[in-house]
């Protein structure tokens, strides 16, 4: 399942891309349960680079449940439903943005 979960995190830098940030703003995403883990959006200046790399400092974070990620991703739960079960902390506008993450058109 981890890699399919790391498969959707790559549409981060989309789901960001409005939201510009200065060089080296950061965004962590976390995953809890067995195929969780955490993962960095940095931005570059002008885009968002996803990375499984820690970084120092972080603007924002989102934390939620490897099922939350996976019903999200794939439009099995509206993006409100996910933020019900998210844990934002930092920029709301980045973790709002980075919730509204789609992976799979169904």
């Amino acid at each position: 399942m981890r890699p399919v979960l790391v498969t959707f995190l790559h549409a981060l830098p989309f789901a960001l891309r409005e939201h510009t940030r200065p060089a080296e703003t950061a965004l962590k995403f976390a995953i809890t349960g067995p195929a969780g883990g955490e993962w960095s959006v940095v931005s570059d200046g002008t885009g968002w680079e996803l990375t499984a790399a820690d970084h120092d400092r972080y603007a924002a974070t989102v934390r939620m449940d490897q099922d939350t990620l996976w019903r999200l991703a794939t439009r099995g739960i509206t993006v409100d439903e996910a933020r019900e079960r998210t844990e934002p902390a930092g920029d709301r506008e980045l973790t709002d943005a980075a919730t509204t993450l789609l992976a799979v058109v169904a």
